[in-house]
């Protein structure tokens, strides 16, 4: 089904499937982009349905129209930008096409201007109704996993070469423990609650995956930027004829209780589920340019199996991870009760 290598394949790709995976895989904020790359109308539904806006839909389109007027206002109420006429009946399909125009213009940068904004507003929006709604994290959680793996089965069906996949929940004495071990703190966010995991047979295997990932279930527009967690796949030599070789790896060193030789692609992504089963929104004013999604947290890990066994070997193993990580957390809470707790356990072993 697929070619021999990462890079073979890649070469197939499309350009905003190419720069898709370049951004995971270097964790890029999409506020950064210039342009987009659509080219059909098509395209466009298909991202919009990876987003779970249904453009058949009458309450999607509503909420779709809110945003994007939301975005005018805010360009016009922070910076005194005013859109041209060009923009007030403008369809978002059109809007997603113009971004992705070959000419440069004015119109062209600031459908690209109002599209980073628009995402922003919509993320904001989501978290409000969690707030707003009555619905348990447990029940939420289960629908990141169903959705995941009904995809994870259709890949399956499609001829994907045999693959591994793992799920979990993050218990809570492990998050009391990640809480402990960051430096932030109490404030600090907590992204593994879920935690979803590829193995494939070669590394090979891995970009074909992630190219049918965020086709069909991540969008790309919301990886976390700066929380990808890269030396596996080497994003230069993915792209031998890219030009800017400014986007590099991004280390997975910066995890002090990682072994030394640990690689990894991992990645975060805010999921949007549908919760149309889960509640009725009041029809009213104030719910009424609300949609019927909402977007969960989850860690993606995708790797190969020879890498999997060598992250488990030496310092590498996880085991090894969890005590080093252990010791930390002690010996920030209290550094006489970390000398305690361990002198004796070092004294047993030395007996």
């Amino acid at each position: 089904m697929y070619q021999n290598s990462s890079d073979s394949f890649f070469t197939t790709l499309d350009i905003k499937d190419k720069e898709t995976i370049k951004s995971v895989l270097s964790g890029e904020s999409i506020l950064d982009w210039h342009r987009l790359h659509f080219k059909t109308v098509e395209e466009v539904i298909s991202f919009l349905k990876l987003n779970e806006f249904d453009v058949e839909s009458p309450r999607d389109l509503r909420r779709l129209n809110f945003i994007y007027q939301n975005a005018i206002d805010y360009l016009k109420q922070i910076y005194d930008i005013k859109t041209s006429p060009y923009f007030q009946n403008k369809k978002i399909i059109e809007l997603f096409l113009l971004a992705s125009s070959d000419i440069k213009s004015s119109d062209t940068k600031m459908a690209c201007v109002i599209l980073k904004v628009m995402n922003i507003i919509s993320h904001i929006d989501s978290q409000d109704l969690i707030n707003r709604v009555s619905i348990q994290h447990s029940v939420l959680m289960e629908k990141v996993k169903e959705k995941v793996t009904t995809h994870i089965q259709k890949m399956r069906d499609n001829g994907f070469p045999e693959f591994k996949f793992e799920w979990s929940f993050k218990e809570r004495n492990s998050i009391i423990s990640k809480f402990l071990s960051k430096k932030e703190g109490i404030v600090a966010k907590i992204f593994d609650r879920i935690r979803f995991r590829i193995i494939t047979k070669t590394k090979e295997e891995i970009i074909p995956i992630l190219h049918y990932c965020f086709n069909n279930l991540f969008p790309y527009n919301y990886v976390i930027p700066n929380e990808t967690k890269n030396n596996l796949i080497n994003i230069i030599e993915l792209d031998k004829n890219r030009e800017d070789k400014s986007l590099a790896n991004i280390p997975y060193g910066d995890n002090e209780f990682s072994g030394p030789s640990y690689k990894v692609l991992n990645f975060i992504v805010d999921i949007p589920i549908r919760i149309d089963d889960l509640l009725v929104l009041p029809d009213n004013r104030s719910f009424a340019n609300y949609a019927y999604f909402i977007y969960m947290l989850a860690e993606v890990q995708i790797i190969d199996e020879k890498t999997a066994e060598n992250n488990e070997k030496g310092e590498n193993a996880h085991s090894l991870y969890k005590e080093r990580q252990k010791q930390s957390i002690l010996k920030r809470l209290d550094s006489e009760l970390y000398n305690n707790v361990y002198k004796e356990k070092r004294n047993i072993e030395d007996i």
